[in-house]
């Protein structure tokens, strides 16, 4: 008996692709969640390794050249800030062609810029004012660039790097890393640099259902909150002050986790719930156990109104999408 023989087509064809790279004879649930972990990660990790070396080295390379006094801070800033722009422009170039490449390079890009921007700031190179200003422009850039092309990670490091910037290099740096030494007892700065940076989230958050996104801003900012009121809190600070920022905090973050739902009238899955949840319980843990809880002004006896607030809110707003959605 013969053995029909195949076609090179037909050979193949169990190993044709639905388009993203993933074979069919995967199964369907199983590619789903392959291109899942695509659409956060990237599908080729030996481009995003790479870049990521590359990152690391030219950081290491600033640091001992500085160090060393090899060659001047200005100038070494200056060749990472060249080197990261380059990388984006290259990103864009090659974006239509090699969409993998070009998402692998503007990530570098961002990257390299954070990375310089922190070294002049640490360094006392640039003015502390304009430094900061230049990071949240790189955290627009890198939040626009990920709204335009789609794509969750670029958004995820455009709002870690911008909410990390202020802390990240001067405390890896420098063991006794201070915040208000940093910005020269600029005691208000950080907690409207963290308000200004979520502003931006609002922005993209209103339009596009990134889950991690979301959470990470959440997180994020109620980190940058704590570093900033565990600073000066015993400086003076207007308690007052803190708790209102608290809240206008809550607020926008608020709307950057339900705002999209809200708006489409759309029910929340249950992902879509973890960052309204941390919102919720993150301020309630802050402001209860921490903000409230001083002696000056007798603040410990309203320590329960953010949480009847808080219900209050929710109840308002579970109401409205209850009649919207009639």
């Amino acid at each position: 008996m013969e053995i029909p023989e195949h076609d090179e087509a037909d050979q193949d064809a169990s190993t044709k692709s639905d388009g993203s790279g993933i074979p069919k004879s995967i199964p369907l649930q199983s590619r789903l969640k392959l291109n899942h972990l695509e659409n956060l990660f990237g599908s080729n990790w030996l481009v995003r390794i790479g870049v990521v070396a590359i990152f690391i080295g030219i950081s290491f390379l600033m640091k001992l050249a500085i160090d060393e006094d090899v060659l001047t801070q200005e100038l070494l800033v200056l060749a990472g800030m060249i080197s990261g722009i380059g990388f984006l422009v290259l990103g864009e170039l090659l974006w239509f062609r090699y969409p993998i490449y070009a998402h692998a390079l503007s990530g570098g890009g961002v990257a390299l810029l954070y990375s310089s921007l922190l070294a002049a700031l640490s360094r006392g190179a640039v003015d502390v004012w304009l430094a900061v200003g230049l990071l949240l422009l790189v955290s627009l850039i890198s939040v626009g660039l990920a709204f335009k092309r789609n794509s969750q990670p670029l958004a995820l490091l455009g709002v870690a790097g911008g909410l990390l910037a202020p802390f990240l290099y001067a405390g890896i740096t420098d063991p006794d890393f201070e915040i208000d030494k940093l910005f020269a007892g600029q005691k208000y700065f950080l907690i409207i640099y963290v308000l200004v940076i979520d502003l931006g989230v609002i922005a993209v958050a209103l339009f596009k259902n990134w889950r991690w996104f979301k959470l990470v801003s959440v997180i994020g900012s109620y980190a940058g909150f704590a570093l900033w009121f565990g600073e000066y809190e015993d400086r003076n600070l207007s308690i007052g002050f803190a708790i209102f920022a608290l809240t206008v905090l809550f607020f926008l973050l608020f709307l950057s986790v339900s705002g999209f739902h809200l708006i489409r009238r759309l029910s929340p899955k249950a992902l879509d719930v973890s960052p309204m949840v941390w919102n919720a319980l993150l301020y309630v843990i802050i402001s209860y156990a921490w903000v409230l809880d001083q002696e000056t002004g007798n603040f410990e006896n309203w320590r329960a109104i953010p949480t009847f607030g808080l219900g209050i809110t929710h109840l308002l707003v579970a109401y409205l999408s209850f009649r919207t959605n009639q």
